[in-house]
């Protein structure tokens, strides 16, 4: 639905081959965890807790050390694991 490159703010291309595309500030991803590391400031700003991130991630069955990126956007969490970013 984008007509213009200069429209885009941000775009990921996710592990699937899918282009996820974020062309204004509210839908802006916000980090979560990059290389295993959480990012506790995003957490704050989320109204999550850390307890809430452990939870997601067991039910995926992924460990923290796995994690090479995750972020939070239109209340989706999305998680790209260190094998699936060497693939």
């Amino acid at each position: 639905g984008v007509k213009s490159i200069d429209k885009v703010k941000y775009a990921v291309l996710e592990n699937n081959g899918n282009l996820s595309v974020f062309n204004d500030d509210s839908d802006y991803p916000l980090p979560l965890i990059l290389d295993g590391v959480i990012d506790y400031k995003t957490l704050k700003e989320i109204k999550k807790d850390y307890e809430w991130l452990i939870d997601l991630l067991k039910k995926k069955n992924i460990q923290l050390d796995e994690v090479f990126y995750a972020f939070y956007t239109n209340n989706k969490t999305f998680i790209i694991t260190k094998n699936e970013f060497r693939s």
